[in-house]
């Protein structure tokens, strides 16, 4: 998908609500590429089954916590660690909201019970992973938008503030191997705005790459 957006100079939104499938090569060369292909119904590559079944997880009442946070993470940049490992922690969606784990599972903006709640649930495993719509109803994240679906969701992930900062920490990333410092402020906030101007990722890697302190 990336190589897609890129060799068609599409927005980078689109690798996550362009109307496209990731197809699996169909050759018996596993080094075969995948294919893109319009699908009306896609969402970038959410919603290409081989993704959606990788990020399944693997809660037991079948809510897509993983997914959620994938999203997030691919989107916006949110990175999170487990915060407690101990064996006697209630692990369900009640267990969830107690202190120790609703500061990141239902209290915060990116709350991730109730982003899963918009994706649905899953039954079975693997190949076998059977995907159901949401039944929950709309859900309040991302400081007060309202979505009732992984549409939705993903739009307004796209449309947030958090998107374009992410886009300069990718081209940070990829030009520098790490994240941007505070000495470098100027430049980047300029990246922000490039990307913000023509939505496109090769114009974030750009003002990176131009300025006279690239490479020095």
């Amino acid at each position: 998908m990336t190589k897609y957006v890129l060799t068609n100079g599409k927005p980078w939104s689109e690798m996550f609500v362009g109307q496209y499938d990731v197809v699996p090569s169909v050759t018996a060369n596993l080094n075969s590429e995948a294919m893109i292909t319009p699908n009306p119904n896609g969402l970038g590559y959410f919603r290409s089954r081989q993704w959606a079944v990788r990020y399944a997880g693997n809660e037991s009442a079948g809510i897509r916590i993983v997914t959620a946070y994938r999203m997030m993470q691919n989107t916006i940049g949110l990175k999170l660690s487990a915060t407690t490992n101990a064996p006697d922690v209630d692990i369900t969606a009640n267990g969830r909201k107690s202190a120790q784990c609703a500061g990141c599972h239902y209290t915060p903006y990116f709350a991730l019970d109730k982003v899963a709640a918009v994706l649905g649930t899953r039954t079975g495993t693997a190949q076998a992973t059977v995907f159901n719509p949401s039944v929950v109803g709309p859900q309040a994240i991302l400081g007060g938008v309202t979505v009732t679906n992984d549409k939705e969701l993903v739009t307004a992930l796209v449309t947030n503030e958090a998107f374009d900062v992410n886009a300069c920490r990718l081209a940070y990333g990829y030009l520098y191997g790490r994240s941007e410092y505070s000495c470098e402020g100027k430049v980047f906030d300029a990246c922000v705005a490039a990307f913000k101007k023509d939505k496109l990722i090769t114009s974030a890697l750009a003002v990176v790459a131009k300025d006279p302190a690239f490479c020095e």
